[in-house]
Order: C-alpha cells, then structure tokens, then sequence
C-alpha cells in the first residue's frame, strides 16, 4: 500500500465515527392537537432534528426558559407551516442542526388562533437539564397572560 493510499485510509478510519454518530430525531407537530410530539428530545452534537407539520397551522419559534412564550431575539422560527383543513396536501417538514448539545433549547408554538399555543402548554425542549425543569418550563408557559405577536407567513 502506498504512502497515499494510507493516508487516506487513515483519513477515512478517523470520519467514520463522526459520519456514524450523526442521529436523526423527528417531532410531530400539531398532529393531533396542539403540541410537539415527543415535547423534549435529547440530541447530541450534528444531530438533526425534523419538525413534521402533518396537521393544521402551527409554528417552531425559539424562547428562553424564563420567557417561554416570547421569541428570543436572534433566534430560530420555521414560520407558520401546515396543511391546515387541506389534509391532501404534502406534509412539511422543518429541520435544525444541533450545533451546542451543551445548551437547552427551549421553543414554543407562536400560533395564536383561536387560543394562543403556547398557553395551551404548546412548549418544547432539546436537551432540558431535566423533565422537572421541561415540566416548570410548560407550567410557566400555561401562566402567561398574553402572547407577544409574531409576525409569521403561512407556509404551504
């Protein structure tokens, strides 16, 4: 084997864990009621994670853990996505990376009709510190008075 053959080889050898480590998670949104199905996802680093919009209209908007109904400033939001009464159409489908398994991340559904999501306990995590901590987070979410408005585009 040449020199170059084997540094390749080895090249390869020292890819192959991160190409293999790469996991894929899917969170059903809005399916069947308001809420992301599972609400908390534990996902390492490159993970991708789908947000599958198989029912009406709803949306995947980043929040901190002590607003968790207000968008945090710079941020993710998929925007308003769904088939809403038009189940025929094609399912949508919304993806992230995850770059800092480190960091929770905490995000809500900033669909506002009729009732706003988010008060509904329309509240998901990846990576919370842990369930109790998911569970205050969704408890505070049910205690907000208003939702600030979003300004979001309905994509089908």
């Amino acid at each position: 084997m040449t020199n170059g053959a084997m540094l390749l080889l080895a090249l390869v050898l020292q890819l192959v864990p991160l190409i293999s480590a790469q996991s894929v998670h899917n969170v059903s949104v809005g399916v069947e009621g308001s809420f992301f199905s599972p609400q908390t996802t534990s996902a390492g680093e490159g993970d991708i994670i789908n947000f599958i919009f198989g029912g009406d209209i709803h949306d995947v908007t980043q929040s901190s853990f002590q607003a968790p109904c207000s968008p945090l400033p710079g941020g993710f939001s998929s925007g308003l996505m769904g088939r809403g009464p038009d189940f025929s159409l094609p399912t949508l489908m919304w993806s992230m990376t995850i770059t800092n398994a480190s960091m929770p991340i905490w995000f809500f559904c900033a669909a506002t009709r009729p009732t706003s999501h988010c008060q509904e306990g329309m509240v998901g995590s990846i990576n919370p510190p842990s369930q109790d901590q998911f569970q205050q987070f969704q408890n505070a979410a049910k205690q907000v008075s208003s939702t600030p408005a979003v300004s979001l585009s309905v994509q089908q």
